[in-house]
């Protein structure tokens, strides 16, 4: 065996070693993406409560029989912004170039904002960095009563490594006035484009 293919064996199995943990490009990052499985009560397993919370709901579904549904009526005693969140502690490279995905489905809406897409990355310096997309009262508008996918495309700092990443299925106020709706959301993905080693 010459040195340059021994050297490229090392190198093939150096890179096998690096990237054994890290998820292929198409491998969903999340599981129970679209809240099939269940965890406590009315919410899915994995997905955290945030703020006024969801439920997990069976009254519309893109996929399977189950989605998350954020609901909000601006009572005086509701918190009026929140959602749910997937925390992602393993399975991607110290950064790298991600999509994130989700189907929105728009029941009712009066006001506040929904977020097509929200992801949060924290780094090993304990900073952190958002990544996301709102939709306009246009889309909303436009989009009622029907599944719409919506995605996004976003680079992490590669001057740092990333230490955790959280994906959100979130609404919000805006100028201190609640949201007031129901959304649901569905399907959710975050998918590895181009990793960085």
């Amino acid at each position: 065996m010459d040195s340059s293919s021994c050297l490229l064996k090392l190198c093939i199995v150096f890179f096998m070693v690096l990237g054994c943990n890290i998820s292929r490009g198409d491998e969903n990052l999340l599981l129970n993406e679209s809240f099939e499985t269940a965890g406590a009560v009315n919410i899915a397993l994995n997905w955290d409560v945030y703020k006024c919370g969801y439920t997990r709901s069976d009254d519309v579904s893109n996929s399977g029989s189950w989605s998350c549904k954020i609901t909000g009526n601006g009572g005086e005693n509701e918190i009026g912004l929140g959602g749910t969140f997937f925390n992602i502690n393993s399975g991607f490279p110290a950064s790298g170039t991600f999509n994130v995905s989700s189907n929105i489905y728009m029941a009712s809406y009066t006001q506040g904002r929904i977020y097509g897409t929200y992801v949060s990355v924290k780094y090993a310096d304990s900073s952190q960095e958002i990544f996301n997309s709102i939709l306009s009262v246009a889309e909303i508008t436009e989009n009622m009563h029907k599944w719409k996918k919506y995605n996004l495309s976003f680079t992490t700092n590669a001057s740092k490594t990333i230490s955790s990443i959280s994906c959100w299925c979130l609404v919000w106020a805006v100028n201190g006035k609640k949201f007031i709706g129901t959304v649901y959301f569905d399907d959710v993905n975050i998918t590895i484009l181009k990793p960085v080693l």
